[in-house]
């Protein structure tokens, strides 16, 4: 059975890989990057490297996603088999690292080396449009399916065909806190995969950030400074993308995101205020149906937010000027029904 590079274009993928080894190999670390395409056969398997226990997940045509769970080192990973001879689709996601504790900065956390099966056919069409998250736990939606790490590849599919969603969300991560693993301020790493390693993905036709939940113990000045500094970098280097900025949910640092925002004062850069409580009915300090901890959406959640973040993206990625529904994006970054 023939075997075909992790680069090969017949593959399509989300941005936040970087190609590694001499350049036939996949790097990530960040959940949810994924890995799709169209194969003909009955089996499809995957020639994957960890630098620790990982974890990933795989779905043939519509059929649920299996989650597995990656040893250190050299894995191969069933993506499907006993298929009906035919031609299918196929889609491979690195889902997180588990309760594994480590520097996710200091090289990928998994490596895609290859893909095995009888023949590629006519790869999936891209979604139209280029979304890139940025985020901390809650907004990877961390503890949303099994409590294993994110569910960044819900998101992805939620949102589909419309956006074509790279997820660089990172546990612990704020304008100012180091995130989970040693992941710098957003500030740093937004732009990079891991030390010494710039990406080199395209400009992105829109940008979804929540950040602040993990910057409590930070001062307004500095996450306000923080925050006009990585905003007008990614303004400088995606000239043509919408920026929403969202406040963070529960309202932690929200007068900084605020001020932040008006600093910046670009039409491009669309501010979306939660307010003081969480989406979805989840209320700070008490286990509810919408959070199994207090914090972090779980699955009766996601579908809520989902539909927020398409609602969001149709609405606030509009021209300025333009009439959206009952109401006009305004040349000062903000949505009004007035």
């Amino acid at each position: 059975m023939p075997t075909f590079n992790a680069t090969d274009s017949s593959f399509n993928r989300s941005e936040a890989w970087v190609v590694t080894g001499s350049g036939t190999t996949l790097g990530t670390n960040r959940v949810g990057s994924y890995v799709s395409g169209v194969f003909t056969g009955t089996s499809i398997s995957a020639s994957v490297n960890a630098d620790n226990t990982r974890v990933v997940a795989s779905q043939v045509d519509d059929n649920p996603h299996v989650v597995q769970i990656l040893a250190s080192g050299a894995n191969t990973v069933t993506i499907g088999t006993g298929l009906a001879t035919g031609t299918h689709k196929f889609k491979f996601f690195y889902n997180g690292r588990g309760a594994t504790p480590g520097n996710r900065f200091d090289g990928p956390d998994v490596t895609l080396n290859s893909i095995t099966c009888d023949a590629l056919s006519a790869s999936l069409s891209k979604a139209p449009k280029r979304l890139y998250m940025f985020g901390d736990s809650i907004f990877a939606l961390y503890q949303a399916v099994s409590h294993v790490d994110s569910i960044s590849l819900s998101i992805t599919e939620g949102l589909r065909p419309i956006w074509d969603v790279s997820s660089f969300a990172i546990g612990g991560t704020g304008w100012v806190n180091i995130g989970g693993g040693s992941m710098p301020i957003i500030g740093t790493h937004w732009n990079t995969a891991w030390t010494g390693t710039a990406y080199t993905f395209p400009a992105p036709d829109a940008v979804y950030i929540c950040m602040g939940t993990n910057d409590g113990g930070q001062t307004d000045t500095a996450v306000q400074n923080n925050a006009v500094s990585t905003l007008n970098a990614m303004l400088t280097r995606w000239p043509s993308a919408k920026i929403l900025l969202m406040t963070p949910w529960g309202g932690t640092k929200r007068s900084a995101v605020i001020a932040a925002h008006g600093t910046v004062n670009s039409p491009r850069v669309i501010l979306i205020d939660n307010g003081t409580e969480y989406n979805r009915g989840i209320t700070p300090g008490a286990n509810d149906y919408y959070s199994n901890d207090d914090v972090h959406p779980n699955l009766q959640a996601l579908p809520g937010i989902i539909a927020r973040m398409g609602y969001d993206l149709g609405v606030y990625t509009a021209p300025v000027g333009s009439s959206v529904g009952a109401g006009t994006i305004n040349a000062v970054g903000t949505f009004s029904y007035v």
